[in-house]
């Protein structure tokens, strides 16, 4: 089965909008999209796909295989976007 990136990432701009609705705060929002993207991308990254919010440093880091990527509050719309440009690898 060919992966469909473009598709995807449309469906994980709206995962993150209903995401930020369904929860309270960004680490609840984190939490429900960690497992929502572990269903979805975890046997392409050998099960460890992840996102997860930092209060401290007020920041996202977003987890896929060996990949890292961080994120502040105001780039979460790019989100979507690195998961994407991380499964083109």
């Amino acid at each position: 089965m060919e992966k469909n990136l473009n598709h995807d990432e449309k469906n994980d701009i709206e995962l993150m909008k209903e995401a930020m609705q369904r929860t309270d705060t960004y680490d609840e929002m984190a939490r429900w999209l960690t497992t929502v993207w572990q269903r979805k991308y975890g046997s392409e990254f050998r099960g460890n796909v992840s996102l997860t919010y930092d209060l401290a440093d007020e920041t996202f880091t977003l987890r896929c295989g060996d990949n890292i990527k961080f994120f502040e509050e105001s780039e979460l719309d790019l989100i979507p976007k690195q998961l994407k440009f991380f499964r083109k690898q």
